[in-house]
């Protein structure tokens, strides 16, 4: 007897990224171009607004060195993007189509945009995620309902 599916569509996706990496990719010394065009390719428009926030606050609080804290967060980002990938398959996901919130009391919360072409859905998903750092390295786990993936395959 085969054995029987996992009886819910729950996918999960989780990734790694070495803060170092993105911290000297962001800190070459070419007047924040890099930078910029990284932010804009990776983050949605919603995003960027909290990324040149974050930017600002990095540059004031600390004014020695902003790239180490900014790379902390934009690693968190890029792992929990990578994770959304792995966690919802049954879409070819971009980086636009998923935007990573804070809820109310300043934890991490994933939305996948229905605005896709391979979206078979008129709202929103929200999904569950969670951020974490530990020396060099930024991790993220999602979890997501993927109800077009019902195989589980």
């Amino acid at each position: 007897m085969p054995p029987r599916p996992f009886p819910f569509p729950l996918n999960v996706g989780i990734d790694i990224c070495q803060i170092s990496r993105v911290r000297a990719l962001i800190a070459r010394n070419d007047n924040g171009q890099r930078l910029s065009r990284l932010a804009r390719r990776i983050f949605n428009p919603i995003e960027q607004l909290s990324f040149e926030s974050k930017l600002a606050a990095c540059r004031t609080n600390f004014p020695e060195d902003p790239f180490t804290p900014l790379a902390q967060w934009m690693a968190g980002r890029f792992a929990a993007k990578e994770a959304a990938f792995k966690a919802v398959r049954s879409r070819r996901l971009q980086w636009h189509d998923v935007t990573i919130q804070s809820n109310a009391s300043g934890a991490p919360l994933l939305v996948v945009s229905s605005n896709t072409a391979s979206s078979n859905s008129d709202c929103d998903q929200i999904a569950q995620l969670s951020i974490s750092h530990d020396g060099d390295y930024a991790t993220a786990i999602v979890l997501a309902v993927d109800s077009a993936d019902s195989s589980n395959s």
